[in-house]
């Protein structure tokens, strides 16, 4: 923040904003905050950090009735971008719907067309008869007229007409041809009035915010164009346009605008954010509860001068949202296309509200700041009442605290037949930050259950888990060669002691288990960063390596990962030489920059499209084939079989050994053919696609040739010693005084009976050479990259919450 000048001393709220501005305004003065291209007014001595050891007295500072944290810029940058990417993608679905609408009518107009010319051939054909018909009346009715009495001259009109009742009259026949006139007749006052509301929607249309044309003016519109032209933004007054009858509303879905709802706006910086900065025309609802904080984002919108970007509102959110989906009043002009939710504590109260006033393919970004409950064990029942599930303890909780909040979001839309894609999902300083995108479908809906998973995890013993799908999904052939799903409960595959160390494990879940992430998402997300001012987005460097580490996570999701070496059985097979996490022989140097993430923009056709059996399945056989600007979405079917990470200096400290470097443990494990990366979460970490059962033998391996341990350090009952010495201490004592079986044991491929604490094979009962390769396990890309992030200052974090 900049200091005021001279020159800015008396400003006031119709002077351009700047930062570090004085503006007076009522008699009040306010210091101006830059954030983004969005100014905020707040007044001189209010707080922007919170000492945690002040008496808790305000010491000189004003209370804070309104919400501003510094600290969050990143979550505000971040949002602008990846709702910048979803606007690319809006566009492109908008147009792409556009297009097909219009293909469809004049595939319907030539239809009517060529029924029309078969109606009038029928027709002339018919007349023909008619004319005979006509002759043979007169004729008939001549002969008639000459039979009576001619006597009577004196007879009146009437009684004429009277005796001429008694004449049988030819029946009146309805031919083929008339039937079809008056079916034309009726398709043509039909198409009539449609004609009729397409023009009054239109000229509805482009009437604007100034209000609607009457129906004149729309008359008039019609004939001096002859045709109903489509206006290029439906943007209507929200009160008029509710008074109009359901069906000559506007067509929201053809629509340009995105229209967008910040239902927690504090003091509306968001929504400035999003009205000035996103390319695409944007009208933002900016809500609140509370009047002070409405008055604080009127304040801003208008000294942003944005009002006709912006609306504010005072209302409660939730009910606000529900109106939104179910209403059609001056409060919520029909369905937003992004909610966002930022919440002070949790965000679920407002979930299935926000799902409801969704668009249909829209955008969900919600933020949970109470991590305290999702993130640990100190208080599982709120946890379990909150968001559906218990938490995870360990060092794996962060994950763990995504996957509850995205299995609270899941099952919430899934009673409404709606179905999430996580599109990014960040673990961040103290909170959460998901960004999913809401369709319905109640055919992907029918995935949750194969989606949601319990944890066994060994939180007492070795730190070890294991994972219990709810169900399972398999696909069929049908007997014409089609594919289909069906769906079936799912074996018991975790145990009451832990089969590594033979612990006792406790319950996690029910929880998230599918990909966090959408690497077409993440990958448009990073090709802005190049395009964007780094005045305007002071924090994309860490958004850069934020990103990127996401994006390495789902390199252990086979389906999402072409070049991953683990197939669907689960086996390892030898990569290419050469490869980031390939296996290297011996003889090979190492090489010289390994390959960073492959990172694409969304426009490109995913590799995995024509190769995945679940795409195809999913799409009757077609593929994911993206048009330009489509974000491509995650098969539903794909699940992620290897969540969560481990941390190598955890698991030497339950065999009390010295720890190992990062590099090393990927380097051997990528030797042995698996995928190791690091995780955006937490620094030090290490996800992978190996099982506990080989990241033990790999540990076991480091004590062997690189940290042995101590004589006495690890008592018989211990996690460690049975991890250690699996068959018992007498045998590993041969092992490494003797080291010719050790010998052996380095033998890659050899048929040698690989066991486990509790003395079970592993994988595939041969024991592989465990080499610890720094050089492999490094990763070295392009361009240093700023992955986790460091304080920024003193007494960062949540700070306090507003008063008003």
């Amino acid at each position: 923040m900049s200091n005021s000048s001279e020159p800015l001393a008396g400003a006031n709220l119709e002077t351009s904003p700047a930062a570090g501005q004085t503006v007076t305004h009522k008699g009040v003065q306010y210091t101006t905050i830059k954030e983004g291209r969005a100014h905020i007014l707040v007044p001189p001595n209010a707080k922007t950090e919170v000492d945690p050891r002040s008496s808790g007295k305000d010491s000189g500072e004003n209370a804070q009735n309104v919400f501003y944290n510094p600290i969050q810029q990143f979550n505000r940058d971040l949002s602008v971008l990846a709702i910048r990417a979803f606007a690319e993608d809006f566009s492109a679905r908008r147009k792409e719907r556009a297009q097909g609408k219009k293909k469809n009518q004049d595939r319907n107009a030539k239809k009517k067309k060529a029924k029309a010319e078969k109606g009038d051939q029928g027709s002339a054909v018919v007349e023909t008869k008619d004319i005979s018909h006509s002759k043979e009346e007169t004729s008939a009715t001549q002969s008639a007229t000459r039979a009576t009495d001619a006597g009577s001259s004196d007879q009146t009109a009437t009684g004429a007409g009277e005796q001429g009742k008694d004449v049988p009259q030819p029946p009146i026949v309805e031919s083929e041809g008339s039937g079809n006139a008056k079916k034309r007749k009726s398709e043509e006052m039909n198409e009539h009035a449609e004609e009729v509301k397409k023009q009054k929607i239109a000229t509805n249309g482009l009437a604007g915010d100034e209000g609607l044309a009457t129906t004149d003016e729309a008359r008039d519109h019609t004939t001096t164009t002859g045709t109903s032209k489509a206006p290029e933004d439906n943007v209507l007054n929200p009160a008029k346009a509710a008074a109009l009858p359901k069906g000559q509303r506007p067509d929201d879905k053809l629509r340009s605008h995105l229209r967008i709802l910040d239902a927690l706006s504090a003091t509306g910086l968001r929504a400035l954010r999003y009205a000035s900065e996103l390319p695409i025309p944007t009208q933002v609802v900016a809500n609140d509860l509370v009047p002070a904080a409405t008055n604080a984002i009127k304040l801003n919108v208008s000294h942003n001068r944005l009002t006709h970007a912006i609306t504010a509102t005072t209302s409660n959110a939730q009910a606000h949202m529900y109106s939104a989906a179910f209403a059609f009043n001056e409060h919520a002009y029909g369905r937003y296309d992004v909610i966002d939710l930022d919440p002070y504590g949790t965000a679920v109260p407002f979930i299935e509200p926000a799902l409801l006033a969704l668009n249909d393919n829209g955008l969900l970004c919600v933020t949970c700041t109470d991590a305290g409950v999702f993130n640990s064990m100190g208080y599982l029942e709120k946890t379990y009442s909150l968001y559906g599930g218990i938490p995870v303890k360990g060092f794996h909780a962060h994950e763990a605290g995504l996957r509850l909040i995205l299995h609270s979001i899941a099952t919430s839309a899934a009673k409404h037949g709606l179905s999430i894609e996580p599109l990014l999902s960040l673990s961040i300083d103290f909170y959460a930050r998901v960004f999913v995108r809401v369709r319905r479908s109640p055919a992907d809906v029918k995935f949750l259950a194969s989606k949601t998973m319990i944890v066994h995890s060994c939180d007492s013993g070795c730190g070890s888990w294991a994972l219990q799908p709810l169900a399972r999904t398999s696909t069929q052939v049908g007997k014409k060669g089609g594919e289909f799903h069906k769906y079936h409960p799912a074996l018991t595959a975790g145990e009451r002691n832990c089969e590594h160390c033979g612990f006792k494990t406790h319950l996690a879940g029910p929880m998230w288990g599918g990909p966090l992430h959408n690497p077409w998402f993440i990958g448009r997300v990073l090709g802005l960063l190049p395009q964007v001012d780094d005045e305007v987005y002071q924090t994309t460097s860490r958004i850069e390596g934020m990103l990127s580490s996401a994006l390495e996570e789902l390199e252990v999701v086979s389906a999402l990962n072409p070049e991953s070496g683990v197939d669907s059985e689960n086996e390892v097979t030898k990569k290419p030489k050469g490869a980031v996490n390939g296996k290297r022989s011996k003889d090979e140097e190492p090489p010289a920059e390994p390959a960073s993430p492959k990172l694409t923009t969304g426009d490109e056709v995913p590799e995995t499209a024509h190769t995945n059996p679940d795409t195809k399945a999913n799409n009757n056989g077609k593929g994911h084939e993206p048009t330009l600007g489509l974000i491509p979405a995650v098969p539903p079917t794909i699940i992620d079989s290897h969540p969560f990470y481990f941390q190598p200096s955890a698991l030497s400290g339950t065999i009390k050994c010295q720890a190992p470097p990062e590099a090393m443990i990927k380097g051997a494990l990528r030797h042995m053919g698996y995928t190791a990366t690091r995780t955006h979460a937490k620094p030090g970490m290490i996800k992978t696609d190996a099982s506990w059962a080989v990241i033990w033998e790999v540990m076991r391996e480091w004590v062997r040739q690189k940290a042995p341990v101590k004589d006495g350090s690890l008592k018989e009952t211990s996690a460690g010693f049975r991890l250690l010495y699996p068959d018992g201490k007498k045998e590993a004592e041969g092992v490494d005084a003797d080291g010719e079986e050790g010998e052996k044991m380095e033998v890659d491929g050899e048929e040698v009976k690989r066991r486990d604490g509790n003395g079970k094979g592993a994988d595939d009962g041969k024991r592989r050479k465990v080499v610890f390769d720094e050089v492999l396990g490094r990763d070295r890309p392009t361009k240093r990259l700023v992955r986790y992030q460091v304080n920024p200052r003193a007494n960062w974090g949540p700070m306090t919450r507003a008063k008003g």
